[in-house]
């Protein structure tokens, strides 16, 4: 309230500060960062802005236009048709994990929607909040309980269960796309979550399957066939809810069925031809050397440390990850390969021109 939308750019630009918020499909996040000694400063700000949003009714105007802009623009992206549509396919229509904004469902919204959205979800009870960097405890916990501490709790909320289908309809789905030189393939079913017992042996088999230039799908699609200008695939690995095995590629149209063929192959080649001793060892010494890289900094190893308090996953789930991967065996990736790449169940899309 003390500042209008632009005045706040001004302040952080002067600060050398940033202050962004975001909602994604699972949780909203917003996040600050300043030199140590304007925090106690930026951080009022920060609050403001978590607590008293003016939702300015011509910022309002402008999101939604490009809103609208993006929603025109949806179907020139191949890719973005093919993730649009593949997630129908597998969570089903009806649910929210594969809602995608429309024009009437942009376009009915008011400011006072967004007022009361924002009075129902953002409360203290809600939100985890971490600090990292350059501070003192004590000091930093006092001050974020001068802007916060007056905040009213919120009533308590118990969020309704997300539906999703629970079968995915096998067969071959097509989307024409006729301004298109070449095709995009996407196969598979649902997936597991983090939680699931099989998570560990089914890093490693994602790592196997596309996690390097030499991992199979590369190798023998791309490599050996020629087939693909990219190919990817593994076993979506989500917190709360199931995410998607999918096989996907992009190739020329005349070699369309072959590679729907070639990426069920590698689908089953991964029980018929199962990994070996050597690719197991390979792909865990892959993960070990490159998950360094995930924790090189405080920011990133709070960002962990508090998607794992939200989804309600143990605080030593990132000291475990190590250990989880260097116990998985040969035989725990061949089951977990079995059992989570299912060819005879893939709902197939592809997304590209009508050709005779």
């Amino acid at each position: 309230k003390s500042l209008t939308g632009d005045e706040l750019d001004e302040y952080l630009e002067g600060k050398a500060a940033i202050i962004e918020t975001g909602v994604g499909d699972t949780s909203g996040t917003a996040s600050m960062s300043s030199l140590a000694e304007d925090f106690p400063d930026v951080l009022k700000v920060f609050a403001e802005v978590l607590r008293f949003p003016v939702i300015d009714s011509e910022k309002l105007m402008i999101a939604k236009n490009q809103m609208m802009a993006g929603i025109s623009r949806q179907n020139d992206d191949p890719d973005g048709i093919l993730s649009r549509e593949f997630k129908k396919l597998i969570y089903g229509k009806e649910s929210p994990y594969t809602w995608d904004p429309t024009y009437a469902t942009v376009g009915s919204i008011t400011r006072e929607d967004v007022i009361r959205w924002h009075a129902t979800y953002f409360h203290p009870n809600r939100i985890i909040l971490g600090v990292s960097g350059d501070f003192q405890k004590e000091k930093t916990l006092a001050l974020i309980k001068a802007v916060f501490g007056d905040w009213p709790k919120g009533p308590e909320v118990v969020d309704p269960p997300v539906g999703f289908q629970s079968e995915v309809p096998s067969g071959v789905f097509y989307a024409e796309k006729n301004d298109m030189t070449q095709a995009k393939i996407a196969m598979g079913h649902l997936g597991i979550r983090r939680d699931d017992p099989d998570y560990y042996p089914l890093v490693v088999v994602n790592q196997i399957l596309s996690g390097s230039f030499g991992a199979r799908l590369f190798s023998n699609i791309r490599s050996k066939q020629g087939l693909a200008y990219d190919v990817h695939g593994g076993v979506g690995l989500q917190w709360d809810y199931p995410g998607m095995a999918i096989l996907s590629m992009s190739t020329k149209t005349e070699t369309t069925g072959k590679g729907i063929d070639a990426l069920i192959a590698e689908a089953r080649n991964m029980v018929a031809d199962p990994p070996t001793n050597e690719e197991v060892a390979k792909a865990k010494a892959s993960i070990l050397n490159s998950f360094v890289f995930s924790v090189d900094s405080p920011a990133k190893v709070l960002g962990k440390y508090l998607t794992y308090e939200y989804y309600g996953y143990p605080s030593t789930w990132l000291r475990e990850f190590r250990q989880g991967i260097e116990k998985v065996t040969t035989a725990e990736v061949r089951k977990a390969a079995q059992t989570h790449l299912r060819p005879k169940e893939f709902a197939i899309l592809v997304v590209g021109p009508r050709t005779g």
